[in-house]
């Protein structure tokens, strides 16, 4: 089962986007995957899911480009979507369109072709915030963070 638990309930709104890993860093024993939620603009749970990463190779980074993918794949067309993530490699792949993160040259070309596919067949206003995480203590006090 590649997402386990998915509960689906109308998605609109935010979808906060994270990949993680454990038993690293030997490549031997690392296993990594991610989650989702979906937030409303009423700060209500709209969607939430876990998804091991399926591939013979396990990173962080690409659990986290594969979070995009699994937030992509649950939609049904025409939903006005922020995802919001933590992995500035996402954030850029974004931002720098479709023909930059679907080049041959990209580690996570095969993820970004499906994303892009099914942004343009489903017909998705889709944005993406990137918010800074793995911060110090000191940098929530001041604000910079929660």
């Amino acid at each position: 089962k590649w997402v386990v638990g998915l509960v689906h309930l109308g998605l609109q709104g935010a979808f906060f986007i994270d990949g993680a890993g454990l038993w690293g860093p030997d490549p031997a024993t690392m296993r990594c995957g991610g989650g989702l939620v979906g937030i409303d603009g009423n700060g209500d749970l709209t969607a939430k899911a876990t998804a091991p990463l399926p591939f013979a190779i396990q990173s962080v980074l690409a659990s986290e480009h594969y979070m995009v993918m699994v937030a992509i794949a649950a939609c049904e067309g025409h939903e006005t979507l922020e995802l919001v993530t933590d992995c500035k490699g996402v954030f850029n792949a974004f931002n720098r369109g479709r023909a930059w993160s679907t080049s041959a040259s990209r580690p996570f070309a095969h993820l970004w072709r499906f994303i892009w596919d099914k942004i343009e067949s489903l017909q998705l206003k889709l944005s993406m915030r990137w918010v800074p995480a793995h911060t110090s203590l000191a940098a929530v006090g001041r604000g910079e963070i929660t």
